[in-house]
């Protein structure tokens, strides 16, 4: 039983090895990508397949080089659960639940009239750059947007759409 799993392990690194190796004879260096081959909306599928409930917060992040998109999900139980995936290859790599912020989620109803896609929609129209987090709290989206050396926070009604908040700083790094 243990050898299938093994050549379907040693089948998928050889497949990957090829990609990274066809990559590279294109020319490409051996820096890791700053771009993700899995959309959000893929990584967010993958991620709501392995954890079934709603999705409170979204970040896109440097995880060792690579990118890896992390989510919190409200479990269809009510427990908080983070995913990350990774946003090269569509792997999870972790699954954990947390216990400790469970009771004030089972507690919170706070649900929204409007999909977190139709809020970022309305913050990218104040805000520019990559969107590198989204979070819902009390019924509110609360999101973060990067451009360059300019960072954009947007806060947007969860039930009306309106913009509640914007601010827009310039990072002195």
């Amino acid at each position: 039983m243990k050898k299938p799993l093994l050549i379907g392990g040693i089948a998928g690194i050889l497949a990957l090895g090829g990609a990274y190796g066809a990559s590279a004879s294109m020319g490409n260096d051996s820096q890791p990508s700053k771009h993700s081959s899995v959309s959000e909306e893929e990584a967010e599928n993958i991620a709501t397949e392995e954890v079934a409930g709603e999705v409170i917060k979204f970040e896109k992040d440097e995880d060792g080089g690579g990118l890896v998109y992390e989510f919190d999900i409200k479990s269809v139980d009510g427990y908080k659960v983070e995913v990350e995936v990774d946003a090269e290859t569509g792997e999870i790599m972790k699954t954990d639940r947390d216990d400790d912020d469970s009771q004030d989620l089972k507690e919170s109803n706070a649900k929204p009239a409007i999909e977190r896609e139709e809020a970022v929609s309305i913050a990218k129209k104040q805000a520019k750059g990559e969107l590198k987090e989204v979070e819902l709290d009390d019924g509110h989206y609360e999101m973060e947007f990067e451009d360059g050396n300019i960072e954009y926070e947007v806060k947007v009604n969860g039930q009306t759409g309106e913009v509640m908040e914007f601010e827009q700083d310039q990072d002195d790094d």
